[in-house]
């Protein structure tokens, strides 16, 4: 069971890095709706 659970765990933060990796590159496509990002979001972004 608590391989299950390690199993899970790792694949909802493995999404969620590249949800953020996504995001932070992107432009939103509304010029006056851009939101900010949060702290910490910055390290993922391509220089």
């Amino acid at each position: 069971m608590k391989e299950t659970k390690d199993t899970v765990k790792a694949a909802i933060v493995s999404l969620s890095e590249q949800v953020v990796k996504n995001n932070v590159n992107c432009a939103c496509w509304w010029f006056l709706h851009q939101p900010k990002l949060p702290k910490g979001a910055e390290k993922f972004k391509k220089h």
